[in-house]
């Protein structure tokens, strides 16, 4: 390899150092390794997932952003991840400025057959127009009435009888029964 070569090898080397320093200094919860990024991190807990992540917000106050992929251009167009507990972001983002937060065609064409072009799927004015109507629909007084509704139903139909007959035979049900027990009504709504 000649001299050229081997400057233009250390300069790439040099810029990529500098760039990895400056977005990591930023960066708050799980550690971000040059160009593997928190891959390491999430493939390592990947069996606790969900306590890991919360471990990361209390460490961090609520929020945080990593970085799964490390590498210049990546990083910015598809790396980052912002990971947050924080109600106050979250009205943000799902209220107060929710067009800051375009889903785009990507995320559209993936989920379109499970959530086709309902409120969760769509983004700017089709988005706002759904959210309006259907937030006349979970106004206090008609969600509670609705739920009423449904839980006089449900009572009557039995769900109250089998909970009743399942909690009786505790000692011979086991941990799952008793979830799907209570999911089953839960996955009734």
């Amino acid at each position: 390899m000649d001299v050229s070569n081997t400057m233009l090898l250390v300069a790439i080397a040099a810029a990529y150092w500098l760039w990895f320093k400056r977005i990591s200094r930023w960066l708050k919860g799980p550690r971000v390794w040059p160009i593997l990024g928190s891959l390491p991190g999430l493939i390592e807990q990947r069996d606790r997932m969900h306590d890991w992540i919360t471990e990361n917000l209390r460490a961090c106050g609520g929020t945080y952003q990593t970085c799964i992929c490390a590498v210049p251009f990546l990083a910015k167009k598809q790396g980052l991840v912002t990971v947050t507990c924080d109600p106050k972001n979250i009205e943000h983002m799902l209220k107060t400025r929710f067009d800051n937060y375009p889903k785009g065609p990507a995320w559209q064409a993936v989920f379109h057959d499970f959530l086709g072009q309902g409120i969760f799927n769509a983004d700017g004015d089709t988005w706002l127009f759904q959210r309006k109507t259907a937030a006349l629909e979970f106004t206090t007084r008609t969600l509670r009435q609705a739920m009423g509704r449904w839980v006089n139903r449900e009572s009557s139909s039995g769900s109250v009888r089998f909970l009743k007959r399942l909690r009786s035979n505790a000692s011979r049900s086991t941990s799952k029964t008793w979830f799907y027990a209570s999911h089953s009504t839960t996955f009734a709504v």
